[in-house]
């Protein structure tokens, strides 16, 4: 199993919905004192998985610890904010559109299936739809953490993005996306 095989094995097989769930507080919040947020019950999680998680996430590089004036803290790395913005960007109200479709191709070999199946479920999170087998569009711009996240699971050669002005028979497209 190659390096990039096993960083996405462990990014996916971890308690997703309350890593995520924690970067996002983490966002909220700036700084957060290590013995507090690890002391203190959070949505029912014991002490325990929740310093697992914490652990599992400074190893990822998600979360860094530093010390101020003898406590420590959790901060986000640059990998955590660039997790964050993806996570965040679902619940962003949708710009005003620019009469411009960005297409998402890719083309990832067999032996890559995991994660091509995990692009392709997060495009559909993200409101992506899809066009054909490895065609998806958006009518907005595609964000950063997206970019991100495709070169972190290993698919940057993969897939491209493509700025169009129109698409041939795009009402359903423009129905689908609240854009008539």
């Amino acid at each position: 199993m190659g390096k990039q095989t096993k960083r996405l094995s462990k990014f996916l097989n971890f308690n997703k919905n309350l890593a995520n769930e924690i970067l996002l507080h983490f966002a909220a919040c700036g700084e957060m004192m290590v013995m507090n947020f690890l002391n203190t019950p959070y949505k029912g999680v014991r002490p325990s998985e929740l310093l697992g998680l914490t652990q599992r996430l400074e190893k990822g590089d998600f979360i860094q610890k530093i010390k101020k004036s003898d406590q420590e803290f959790f901060i986000l790395t640059k990998k955590g904010q660039n997790m964050t913005n993806l996570l965040e960007f679902k619940k962003i109200s949708p710009q005003k559109w620019d009469g411009k479709w960005r297409i998402l191709i890719f083309d990832i070999p067999e032996k890559y299936k995991k994660r091509r199946d995990f692009l392709r479920n997060k495009l559909k999170e993200l409101g992506f739809e899809q066009l054909q087998e490895s065609v998806w569009v958006f009518p907005h711009q595609i964000p950063k953490a997206l970019d991100w996240l495709i070169e972190e699971i290993g698919l940057k050669i993969n897939v491209r993005y493509l700025v169009v002005e129109s698409i041939n028979y795009e009402k359903d497209l423009l129905r689908k996306f609240n854009l008539q």
